[in-house]
């Protein structure tokens, strides 16, 4: 699917998450950190998508004027305008790549099992942050 993605539209699957959360960020940007924890890349592998993106003008660092430790990254004009173009290849693949195996049945039962799983990991992360949780 990242090599289908590649040929579509030039980005990555792991550049293409990165841009896809910067759009449904408040405000258009997050700090690296904020940007790792997300996508569950490490802080290493985070910076040096960011540094691909931002070597093809699709992504900006910018240094918080409050804390000059803290890096934000924001899409460009350019980069949200690639998102369109990347939401639509990535459609086109997992369309060809996995859906075409399931029947309506099926989807509708894996969309069932993948909100339970959701709702469980929300429910542990919910008392794991809870005073006294695990």
């Amino acid at each position: 699917m990242s090599r289908r993605l590649v040929a579509a539209t030039g980005p990555s699957l792991s550049e293409a998450e990165v841009l896809v959360r910067l759009a449904a960020a408040a405000g258009g940007r997050m700090g690296m950190l904020e940007l790792a924890h997300a996508t569950c890349f490490s802080k290493s592998v985070v910076s040096r998508i960011v540094d691909r993106l931002e070597r093809r003008t699709l992504v900006l660092r910018l240094v918080s004027t409050e804390d000059r430790r803290l890096i934000w990254v924001e899409a460009t004009g350019e980069g949200r305008d690639l998102l369109w173009e990347l939401l639509a290849a990535l459609q086109v693949a997992v369309e060809e790549d996995f859906a075409r195996y399931l029947s309506d049945e099926d989807v509708t039962a894996l969309a069932d099992r993948l909100d339970k799983l959701v709702a469980g990991i929300r429910g542990a992360e919910r008392q794991d942050a809870a005073p006294g949780g695990r």
